[in-house]
């Protein structure tokens, strides 16, 4: 099963990893540019807030203050600084804030969700007993599946966007969609929707190879997406689900401008398994707490 070798080390490496991600996806998605909009209106989260909250969190210098403190916490949390128990799911709730606050104006997709949901797991777990910028005192060693069940979680959580993303495609589409050309269509329409950042997915629709690729490869990336969560009980599947899916978002990213990067930054944490190379390469160095 994955993660049955996981360590203080990899949850460790896993909350570097999390936090760090987050952390990059605030600097370069200024909050304060909402205070720009002129008829700005809540989705999601922000519409639990009253108009007397969320109408003084969008002026500029509220926007640029919550956008400087929560890159400044997922920092802290990443280097894992501070009471991590406390400090970690302030970070989780200021990075739900700002997705709420720009989600009005970025389009709402999954791209960002793994992260997320990873974010609020990592927090009520032991994720600071390794690998932390200064030596904690007194260092516990914590259960073993303390280290696992998050990890497990986590891949779960990335597993699971991937399923249902393709059980929405095919409820919506069904299968007439793998059977003509939606997917070269699809492609060329929105590149060139990018425009002169285009030009790739057009490309690739005119090569009859490139064309083939696509047609072939849409129906088999659905199937192993509906079948993501095996990759927590099989090696063999996982390592095929790496095979397709990874060249997919390279393919996605390249002809059609969508890019998954966080979840491909993810992958190696959460769904290769890297536990042991963790365990062997992390030995011995600093931070890293006897027994872990």
């Amino acid at each position: 099963m994955l993660h049955d070798q996981a360590s203080a080390k990899t949850l460790g490496m896993a909350r570097i990893v999390v936090f760090g991600l987050a952390a990059v996806s605030r600097v370069f998605c200024p909050v304060w540019e909402i205070s720009y909009i002129p008829d700005y209106y809540p989705v999601g989260i922000m519409q639990l807030l009253g108009a007397g909250l969320w109408v003084p969190l969008i002026t500029h210098p509220v926007a640029m203050a919550i956008h400087v403190l929560t890159i400044g916490l997922l920092l802290v949390v990443a280097a894992g600084m501070g009471p991590y128990r406390l400090l970690a799911p302030l970070a989780c709730i200021a990075l739900t804030l700002c997705e709420g606050m720009v989600r009005v104006y970025v389009i709402v997709s999954h791209t960002h969700m793994v992260m997320l949901f990873s974010a609020y797991i990592l927090c009520w777990f032991p994720a600071a007993d390794a690998l932390t910028l200064f030596r904690r005192r007194n260092p516990r060693s914590a259960s073993p599946v303390m280290y696992r069940a998050p990890l497990v979680a986590s891949s779960l959580v990335m597993c699971f966007t991937y399923m249902m993303t393709a059980a929405k495609r095919i409820s919506y589409g069904g299968i007439s969609i793998y059977l003509n050309d939606t997917i070269l269509t699809a492609t060329a329409t929105r590149d060139a929707e990018l425009g002169s950042a285009g030009g790739l997915g057009i490309w690739a629709c005119e090569s009859v190879f490139m064309a083939s690729v696509l047609r072939f490869g849409f129906p088999l990336v659905t199937l192993l997406e509906l079948l993501s969560p095996l990759c927590v009980f099989s090696k063999p599947f996982r390592w095929v689900w790496m095979a397709v899916i990874v060249p997919f978002h390279i393919g996605a990213g390249l002809f059609m401008g969508i890019w998954f990067t966080y979840n491909l930054a993810l992958m190696p944490i959460l769904i290769a398994g890297f536990d042991p190379f963790l365990r062997r390469n992390l030995r011995g160095k600093r931070n890293v707490h006897p027994g872990k």
